[in-house]
């Protein structure tokens, strides 16, 4: 959907009419400005120019999807932005009422330009020159000092590169030359026209007339077929006394852009000729490796600039520059070595070597110097280089013979931020797909450590703090009329009975809620599965039922009946295992619970004062927390006991 771009073009096309009528105001009044305002007033112009920018972007951006649609949705889509475009407010008559007003506010105002203003002091233009500067025109002025002196400097060099009228003609020329042949779509055909505007007016600017035969020949075999048909059935070269110009086909584009569609289409219907271009292109596959325009400078002499190609290799230990660049910037040299440089295979070169410090300049405006070693010779041949001029998407190639090579160090200290990070060792952390690689040159210790830092924050808890933890912040408070005590003694009260034999204490309970599940179910399958685990046992099952119904006696269970009163809120709690199994311990250890032999003698001392039978036909056991713990035999057992002590082990 274009519902993104409309908003975004409506919201800039109120600032520009806004700033459109502020422009409008300064031309009524003719005022006359400080130097210091018509600073302010070249910012509000910049500030016009963005937002056209930023209109144009996406009208650009609007045009590019509608290039994506087919069908029901190219038609509604190309509906909607030619209503846009041809509205009596639109986005194209703002900007040009803007240029208007621009171009009217110049022309009364001749001291709004910076260069002939002879108030504003040298330096103060070369500041306000170089925050304007983009690209290609900036890097002219990189390491060029903001001072009075300079300025008339900087200005000549930007006129001595991008001043050249000629240059620019031939530049503008080319770019109509190379225009893509537009189709019958009523976007391309605007785009089109558009294009073919400004190089128009860029060429007036500069005192060409584009009213030539070759130009207005250049564009008409650029329209596509209906459109040429259009021009010639409407007659409009045979009604004009004239030759035909470029303003006036110009002209009648913009006539056919803005009429309807419908009445566009159906005149497109017949087409008596077709134009066909056919075009050969062929390819081949080139490795490029990584070279760029640099400027080097003498660190000791910053005035000692050089121009050349650096050739990039993040494999190599150093860096190398021919001695002829050594030579030009007058370099002094820190060291001399020689030098064995090994490459792919066995293949090795031998060379007497100069170490020197050179500086590079860099795009931000910043420098780096580094160590190199002079080389005889960095590269035999030259090397494929391209570059993407600003503006363009294709990139230009030329054969270029590097002066410098930058080695690892220096490689990945001018590579982006984004891609690179320094460790605190020295070593560059490179992001790549294969994970995180660490390169470059850094110190390398036998042990490594990790420090931990533990940050501990003490704040005092303030009124103002406090509040965020009250309940009186938002309003729930208690009432003072009535204490705690009482309420508490109240509810119990409520909640707890006596009724004779025990108390009674309800449970909380919601009457609007769902009932609770009473649980029965679970007490009869685990009453079931108990009985079937103790059917295979008479003995325990007999005994697990007397003791069953000692609780019931004593009250503390009560028997379920089909008859229970339903009304009773009443919750069943299941049986659960309490019988458990106990082995008897072999004969040695049942009889064998002396330890030696005063020990037995002592137990038949206790024997002889207790108040047992004297005719017990067997060993009689007790709980180990009895007195007589371990075995209590009558005198009659003697013989056993002593057969006992007897069959013991060691």
């Amino acid at each position: 959907m274009s519902g993104p771009y409309r908003s975004l073009i409506a919201l800039a096309q109120s600032r520009l009419a806004k700033y459109t009528d502020q422009v409008e105001e300064w031309n009524a009044n003719d005022t006359d400005w400080s130097p210091v305002e018509n600073l302010k007033v070249l910012n509000f112009i910049d500030n016009i120019e963005r937002t056209i920018g930023q209109i144009s972007e996406q009208n650009e951006k609007w045009t590019a999807y509608i290039q994506t649609l087919a069908g029901e949705k190219l038609t509604v889509e190309e509906a909607v932005h030619d209503t846009w475009a041809q509205k009596p407010d639109s986005f194209l008559v703002q900007i040009d009422r803007a240029y208007e007003a621009l171009n009217l506010l110049r022309a009364k105002h001749r001291d709004l330009a910076v260069d002939s203003n002879t108030s504003l002091p040298a330096a103060l233009k070369l500041t306000y020159l170089k925050g304007y500067l983009e690209g290609e025109a900036s890097a002219v002025l990189v390491g060029l000092e903001t001072t009075g002196a300079n300025y008339t400097i900087a200005f000549d060099l930007l006129k001595k590169r991008f001043g050249d009228k000629s240059i620019l003609k031939e530049q503008l020329h080319a770019d109509l030359a190379d225009l893509p042949f537009s189709s019958e779509k009523v976007v391309d055909l605007r785009r089109f026209v558009e294009k073919i505007a400004t190089i128009c007016r860029q060429l007036k600017d500069l005192g060409e007339d584009p009213n030539h035969p070759l130009t207005t020949q250049l564009i008409y075999k650029k329209l596509p077929t209906g459109v040429v048909s259009d021009l010639v059935t409407e007659g409009a070269l045979s009604k004009s006394s004239q030759s035909w110009t470029t303003e006036m086909l110009q002209s009648k584009l913009i006539d056919i852009v803005e009429r309807p569609s419908s009445d566009n289409s159906s005149k497109m219907e017949s087409v008596d000729h077709t134009n066909t271009v056919e075009t050969f292109m062929a390819h081949r596959s080139e490795d490029v490796l990584q070279t760029a325009p640099v400027t080097l400078f003498n660190p000791d002499a910053p005035e000692l600039n050089l121009e050349c190609h650096a050739f990039l290799d993040s494999g190599s230990q150093r860096s190398y520059t021919l001695p002829s660049v050594a030579s030009q910037l007058r370099l002094s040299t820190h060291s001399k070595t020689q030098l064995s440089v090994r490459g792919l295979g066995d293949s090795t070169l031998n060379f007497a070597s100069k170490e020197v410090q050179i500086g590079i300049r860099l795009r931000d405006g910043s420098s780096k110097i580094f160590a190199a070693n002079t080389c005889p010779t960095i590269t035999a041949n030259g090397l494929l280089s391209t570059s993407v001029p600003v503006g363009r998407e294709e990139s230009a190639a030329e054969t270029v013979k590097p002066s410098i090579l930058l080695g690892n160090k220096i490689f990945w200290e001018i590579c982006a931020s984004n891609i690179t990070t320094t460790l605190p060792n020295g070593f560059t952390l490179v992001k790549s797909k294969l994970g995180d690689i660490v390169t470059g040159r850094g110190i390398l210790e036998t042990s490594e450590s990790y420090p931990v830092q533990c940050e501990t924050t003490t704040m005092i808890a303030t009124e103002y703090y406090e509040h965020l933890w009250k309940l009186e912040t938002i309003g729930i408070t208690d009432d003072p009329c009535v204490k705690d005590d009482k309420v508490a003694e109240k509810i119990l009260k409520d909640n707890i009975k006596w009724t004779g034999d025990c108390y009674e204490v309800a449970l909380l309970w919601k009457d609007a809620e769902p009932d609770l599940p009473d649980n029965l179910g679970v007490c009869r399958q685990r009453l079931v599965g108990l009985y079937n685990r103790l059917k295979h046992s008479p003995e325990d099952l007999e005994g697990y039922d007397n003791y069953v119904k000692e609780l019931h006696d004593l009250g503390f269970i009560e028997k379920v009946t089909t008859n229970s009163d339903s009304d009773t809120l009443c919750h069943y709690l299941p049986h659960r295992d309490v019988f458990k199994e106990r082995e008897h311990p072999p004969d040695e250890e049942r009889y064998n619970l002396c330890k030696d032999e005063k020990d037995l003698l002592r137990q038949r001392s206790r024997l002889e004062n207790s108040d047992l039978a004297p005719n017990t036909a067997s060993p009689i056991f007790v709980n180990h927390s009895h007195p007589v713990a371990r075995l209590l035999v009558i005198e009659a057992h003697k013989s056993c006991m002593h057969c006992c002590m007897n069959t013991r082990k060691p």
